[in-house]
């Protein structure tokens, strides 16, 4: 058996110092991450296999004082156009701060089976967050 060695926790730790400055939680990442569990598990339970249901929405109000967003919106919904009756819509809806523009886009259309594969996925948080941000400069490009 090989002896215990003693080593200086002091050099480990002025070395982590020296390379984390700081670390804070991105306000956006925790709330995309609560609405992708919450969706998850109300899609499995609410979103109907054939035709119409009640639409299944989470939405976080952003305190961000950066941010130039009020309210962001994942609503889950069947498709009107949809002649199987089987078709769903995930949608992505940012409200500037003003709240009196409202942007929308269609993150996925797809099957009950199609639309749970995606918000379990990390492209869906990914996805979400960058559409997010980039409506977010767009608005910050528009009041300047």
């Amino acid at each position: 058996m090989n002896p215990i060695k003693n080593i200086n926790a002091n050099k480990f730790i002025a070395e982590a110092k020296d390379k984390v400055t700081s670390f804070e939680l991105d306000p956006l990442d925790i709330n995309l991450a609560k609405i992708q569990s919450n969706m998850t598990k109300r899609l499995e339970r609410e979103m109907a296999e054939y035709g119409d249901f009640a639409p299944v929405v989470e939405r976080y109000e952003s305190k961000n004082p950066e941010m130039n967003i009020s309210t962001v919106k994942i609503s889950c919904e069947h498709d009107p156009k949809s002649v199987t009756k089987k078709l769903r819509k995930l949608n992505l809806s940012v409200m500037d701060k003003a709240r009196i523009n409202e942007y929308q886009c269609t993150l996925k259309k797809g099957y009950k089976s199609d639309i749970l594969e995606y918000v379990n996925d990390e492209e869906f948080f990914s996805s979400a967050k960058k559409i997010v941000q980039l409506i977010n400069d767009e608005i910050e490009h528009n009041l300047k």
